[in-house]
């Protein structure tokens, strides 16, 4: 990793422990402070108040149940007529923090891509996908070439307890 990786890994890590920090202590549902953290995070911006509202109740609704991520993308699209599958990947990544996010970056470094707006059965496409990515990460820990991503990773943060699906999600993420 260069410096510049290394930089943006830390501020990053920072961030996202502060918004873990935080999720389980709080009603996500009326922390303006917990929502600006979390949209600047994961980049959510210009949605309706609809939206927002739906994705955080959704969020605070998830802490007490045990749903799927294909049961939180169908249950968005009904509510919003929408398909999010990156938001509610982060949503689901939130609950359950050994689960990967759906992101731009990732998917190109992976060589994985969404299926298209308008494919049949587009719901049921992006569950399978997502079910490679959660596949591809669970080798990439158990792999040689993860267990280093990891050691690099704990060498710029040691004191960073973070999964290791969140520690490769993060060095993927910087691999632009």
């Amino acid at each position: 990793m260069n410096e510049i990786q290394i930089k943006n890994i830390r501020s990053g890590v920072g961030k996202y422990q502060a918004i873990m920090g935080d999720y389980w202590n709080t009603d996500v549902t009326r922390n303006a402070r917990f929502q600006k953290q979390f949209n600047g995070f994961y980049r959510i911006r210009q949605r309706a108040p609809e939206w927002y509202a739906h994705y955080y109740e959704m969020l605070e609704a998830v802490k007490s149940q045990d749903k799927t991520f294909l049961d939180l993308l169908t249950e968005f699209n009904g509510r919003c007529d929408r398909v999010e599958a990156s938001f509610i990947s982060k949503l689901y990544a939130t609950r359950n923090p050994e689960y990967p996010i759906i992101d731009t970056w990732v998917l190109k470094n992976i060589g994985l891509a969404l299926p298209h707006t308008y494919a049949l059965n587009r719901i049921a496409k992006i569950d399978h996908l997502y079910q490679r990515i959660v596949e591809w990460y669970a080798a990439r820990v158990a792999s040689e070439a993860g267990r280093e991503c990891v050691r690099q990773f704990d060498a710029v943060c040691p004191d960073c307890l973070i999964t290791a699906v969140k520690k490769i999600d993060f060095i993927l993420w910087q691999s632009r």
